[in-house]
């Protein structure tokens, strides 16, 4: 196709005067003369000796004689038949060389210059037509003619025109001529930009058939100024040398040819079966590259040579085969891309045909004044062909980005479905891992005091066994899903009782919260085939979700609706933390679980169980009830804002097509009831049975099996605080101050891990050690637990033992912590540079009794109101960090102000008193003796220099 490309232009451009001045022959002066002509093979013949051997001249036929490269034509006219007062030019075709000498008798009197290879200076007449104006008359004329190139293409056929026909004739060729340097600028506005934009996108995106598209317009832009050279006078940019022009245009085809190929090959992507047109297109390749190594070889050993003439029709046939090629394989391949680059290609072969046809006189668009001009077929086809590319580059650019977009879209698709599996693991493990750690715990339990915990620790064992069970079940199940097993046992049942059965089960977990939890319907009654153990599933993992995501004081209700169309509709509304908007579409996903980052630290869970556990469940729950819902053809939904709440809407079909009778509720409607221990959220409240002094422990847990086996555990020997969640946590740690905090991590509200770290950023709290128990087993969850700020952190299920050592540890550190400070005294530079949130406040506790010393309000009333602390909650802070109760660290820093004002100053003892606030001189002698040992009169040394 390229080489065809390049012979076609060639052609074009050879045979265009000749089609010109056939136009013409109706207005040619007279009849042209009788010329004579002879061949020099040799190329040495002078004009002297061809005039000499003018007998052997023959007749010229019109039109058959076709001077060769290789050869060098003399032209002699015996005499000018026309008169002397007409003005005649006598025309010749687009040739290389043209010599004109006029003879008077056997002498040379004038030459005359012109043709394509003629310095455009030393040209008698602009051309093409290459003319001469008939100076002489009635003498011989001799013409030698010498083509370098095209030969075969011009017959020799000179004519003798008028002034008016030659007029003519030259109007048209300028006509031609502007418009070529039209088409020669829209080509540059065209292609240039192409060809910016390849080599752009080549240095932005690395793909080499960027480059080689960027290249071949390039060149292609070249090669189509040098083609329009003939009638747009581009030959004055190498006005110095014509031969560069046609030297030039030769390489830049061979070059232009071969970037054409190279782009081709790094384009198309093309299946194994059709992957032979590849190797059709490699070895046309090498065969235009050996055409372009030889025309250079030949070009620089002859300067006129015409190996790439011979070349181009040997090329013919490669061409063509390489077109059918494309023709048979690229329509099968069904691309855009690919079918656009044989587009591309169509459209120039078939504008080229174009031109021919008006070429050779056959119009194809008679009407057209545009097309009066016979390049501007090919020229299209060469645009057409441009954009075909161009815009396959961008199908195929586009296609690769949707392709890179999806791959990534796969690859994170595949990593969240690797983290969702991660998730579900640790989560499925943290679920076994609670219930286990209560059967575990409450066994020891029972095993060493039967006769106190054998009864409720049966209870506990026997409910979280069933949570297992349930587990168990649920995973069966949407295996069963997945099989496609899972089956509907569609009975009639009375819909309304069964959901109220239903929410009256979450009633006691809901008041335990202080949640108002509400049946609304519609009818008071609605009989209906459901299956009753899927509709339990789905409004109790609902409402399971609706009570750990609704806050104290909130509100949840369970409406039903009997719509105009055949459904019931379910709406389980909530006051809750919400729901992120950017959430809301994945919250069915298998797997998915909403961000942590929700308000108030909570995620909306999908725990497919119905009662404890922490807040995070495995991510199953809404995936495993939309799967339900759907079996049973009906429509689950959500609207959700954040800070305000959470609906969820469940439409099933009402249908009464089952056989059986009615059933009653009462005998799966224990289901419900029997479970309301288990599924209730442990109260905020204190846990009886501990010494009156003893140390208090505040565990926050939102599962109340395990409180209750931490209450067994450590109530004989500590004071029991619990809460439900890490906010009732936060708040009962800010007014109880505990000695130390057993707390969870995944709950509702307020995780462990932000309670932690806001328990350490309060001054009040600062100093409670605080144990993570948890099921979060892997050490990146372990050090974010202690980073948080937690002392300790144990895995479920976890060692009694080494629990309650941890705590005896932990407590007995706080206790040498507080006699250590003790030891040192109270001096001013102990507090500098400090970080302990602790020592901060023991800083700035002493720092408030020590500049109000003198003041008679200076008591516990006059502290707390400082610190904006309780009485409670000052007295138990004040005591964790110092090891005295109020009245007596007040007291300890006077004598300690007294002491050091005594080895400093010359003050008398009385002066002191008053100093520090102690206006008794007697009390204060018994106070320091007892608490330095030694009275204050010997601590002032009477040789110390007093300063």
């Amino acid at each position: 196709m390229p080489k065809t490309k390049t012979l076609l232009l060639l052609t074009l451009a050879a045979l265009s005067i000749h089609a010109a001045d056939a136009q013409r022959t109706g207005q040619e002066v007279g009849q042209t003369p009788e010329w004579h002509y002879l061949v020099d093979p040799t190329n040495e013949m002078a004009a002297e000796e061809a005039l000499a051997r003018r007998g052997e001249f023959t007749l010229l036929p019109a039109g058959q004689v076709k001077p060769k490269s290789s050869e060098t034509y003399w032209l002699y006219l015996k005499e000018n038949p026309f008169s002397q007062d007409a003005e005649r030019y006598l025309i010749f075709g687009d040739y290389d060389q043209i010599w004109l000498y006029y003879i008077v008798g056997n002498e040379i009197r004038h030459i005359q210059v012109n043709g394509r290879l003629i310095h455009p200076d030393k040209r008698v007449a602009p051309g093409p037509p290459y003319g001469f104006p008939v100076v002489q008359d009635g003498e011989e004329i001799l013409v030698k003619v010498k083509n370098h190139f095209l030969e075969d293409h011009r017959p020799v056929s000179p004519r003798l025109l008028g002034r008016e026909a030659f007029l003519a004739l030259q109007s048209e060729q300028q006509f031609i001529r502007k418009n070529n340097i039209l088409f020669a600028g829209i080509l540059l506005g065209i292609l240039i930009p192409f060809f910016l934009n390849g080599l752009i996108l080549f240095f932005l995106r690395g793909k080499m058939y960027y480059l080689y598209w960027a290249l071949y317009v390039l060149f292609n832009l070249f090669f189509g100024l040098l083609s329009f050279e003939k009638y747009a006078h581009l030959d004055v940019l190498f006005s110095f040398e014509p031969y560069i022009t046609i030297n030039l245009e030769r390489g830049v085809n061979i070059v232009m040819v071969v970037f054409y190929l190279l782009f081709l090959l790094a384009f198309l992507d093309l299946p194994d079966k059709y992957r032979w047109l590849l190797t059709v297109i490699r070895y046309f390749l090498y065969y235009e590259m050996l055409a372009g190594i030889l025309d250079m070889i030949s070009v620089l050993l002859f300067k006129h040579s015409n190996f790439i003439l011979s070349f181009i029709d040997l090329a013919i046939f490669p061409t063509v085969v390489f077109y059918v090629s494309m023709v048979i394989v690229i329509p099968r391949v069904k691309r855009i891309e690919t079918n656009l680059v044989l587009a591309g290609v169509s459209f120039f072969f078939i504008g080229t045909a174009f031109s021919i046809l008006e070429l050779k006189q056959i119009s194809v668009f008679p009407n057209s004044t545009f097309f009066e001009n016979y390049v501007a077929p090919a020229f299209i086809g060469t645009v057409l062909e441009a954009i075909c590319f161009a815009l396959a580059i961008a199908f195929k650019d586009n296609k690769s980005e949707k392709q890179k977009i999806e791959a990534e879209a796969r690859l994170k698709n595949v990593q969240k479905l690797e983290e969702a599996k991660s998730r579900l693991y640790q989560n499925i493990t943290h679920e076994f891992r609670t219930p286990l750690t209560n059967i575990l715990g409450i066994a020891g339990l029972i095993e060493k005091n039967p006769g106190k915990n054998l009864k409720t620790g049966l209870q506990k064992i026997r409910n979280n066994s069933h949570n297992l069970l349930d587990l168990v079940n649920q995973m069966l199940g949407l295996a069963r899903m997945d099989t496609g097993e899972a089956k509907l046992d569609l009975r009639k049942y009375e819909l309304i009782t069964t959901l109220k059965y239903i929410v009256e089960a979450f009633q006691f977990r809901a008041k335990a919260k202080r949640i108002c939890l509400e049946l609304v319907s519609g009818t008071e009654e609605l009989q209906m085939d459901f299956d009753h153990r899927r509709v339990q599933q789905i409004l109790s993992n609902l409402l399971d979700n609706a009570i750990k995501h609704t806050p104290r004081d909130g509100r949840i209700w369970c409406y039903i609706h009997a719509l105009d169309h055949p459904f019931v509709k379910i709406e389980v509304r909530d006051t809750g933390t919400g729901i992120a908007k950017e959430e809301l579409p994945f919250i069915f996903d298998r797997f998915y679980q909403a961000s942590p980052s929700l308000p108030k630290g909570g995620q909306r869970s999908s725990s497919p169980l119905g009662g404890g556990g922490e807040g995070a469940g495995t991510g199953l729950g809404l995936s495993i009830v939309k799967e339900w819902v759907k079996l049973m053809d009906g429509r689950i939904s959500v609207e959700s804002e954040e800070g305000k709440g959470t609906s969820f809407f469940v439409e099933l079909p009402i249908v009464n097509h089952a056989d059986t009778p009615l059933h009653s509720e009462n005998g799966w409607e224990a289901a419900f009831t029997s479970t309301d221990s288990t599924e209730a959220e442990p109260s905020t409240s204190t846990l009886p049975a501990h010494p009156q002094d003893a140390p208090t422990i505040l565990i926050v847990e939102d599962n109340a099996d395990v409180i209750y086996f931490l209450d067994a555990l450590f109530s004989d020997t500590y004071r029991i605080l619990s809460a439900p969640d890490g906010q009732a946590g936060l708040e009962m740690a800010q007014e109880h101050i505990p000695d130390i905090i057993l707390s969870d991590i995944m709950m509702p509200a307020l995780d462990g891990l932000a309670m932690c770290r806001a328990l350490k950023q309060d001054v009040k709290t600062s100093h409670i050690p605080i144990i993570l128990i948890t099921a979060k087993a892997t050490p990146e969850e372990k050090n974010r637990g202690l980073a948080a700020g937690a002392s300790a952190y144990l895995v479920k299920p976890f060692s009694e033992e080494e629990l309650g050592i941890r705590i005896t540890n932990l407590l007995e550190t706080r206790r040498q912590m507080v006699a250590y400070l003790k030891s040192r005294g109270l001096v001013p530079e102990f507090w500098q540079g400090k970080v302990d949130q602790d020592i901060v406040f023991y800083g700035q506790l002493a720092k408030q009794i020590e500049d109000n010393l003198k003041s008679s309000n200076l008591d516990i009333h006059f502290l707390c109101r400082a610190f904006h602390m309780s009485r409670t909650q000052l007295c138990r802070k004040v005591k964790a960090v110092s090891g005295l109760p109020v009245g007596q660290l007040i007291r300890q820093i006077r004598l300690r102000k007294a002491k050091y004002l005594l080895e400093t100053t010359a003050d008398n003892v009385q002066q002191i008193c008053l100093e520090v606030g102690l206006k008794d001189a007697s009390y204060f002698a018994q106070a320091f003796q007892k608490e330095f040992g030694r009275k204050p009169s010997d601590i002032r040394r009477p040789d110390v220099e007093i300063l």
